[in-house]
């Protein structure tokens, strides 16, 4: 029996199989690691498709409420931080005109939109 110990296993290969299965793993592909990634609608044609006036519209009261926004910020800071209380007042009051005026185009400006859009329609 002692000498059954001692004797080396038959060098057949199978001893170095479950080396095999160790190996370092295979790196998955880059598409299995979740879901697809979505892809942003083209907004080109979408532009392009706009009425002319529309736009003008639009960007017409863009404007005007960024500088009326503009305003009414640097007159409060004026006042509030005491640069200039006059100067402060002044510009304050300039962007209250200037909101009024953006909402009274807004309202102008929805109404010609509603023309606007209703005339393709009609022509369709």
């Amino acid at each position: 029996m002692l000498e059954d110990e001692d004797e080396e296993p038959a060098a057949d290969g199978r001893q170095f199989e479950a080396v095999g299965k160790y190996d370092e793993p295979e790196e998955p592909d880059a598409g299995d690691l979740g879901p697809p990634v979505p892809e942003a609608p083209d907004l080109t044609a979408a532009a392009e498709d706009a009425d002319p006036r529309l736009q003008n519209l639009f960007w017409g009261l863009v404007v005007l409420f960024n500088v009326a926004i503009v305003a009414v910020s640097l007159g409060v800071m004026l006042i509030a931080f005491g640069v200039d209380e006059t100067l402060g007042l002044q510009v304050l009051l300039g962007g209250l005109v200037l909101t009024a005026y953006g909402v009274y185009r807004y309202r102008d400006a929805r109404d010609q939109a509603a023309d606007i859009v209703g005339g393709d329609e009609d022509n369709d």
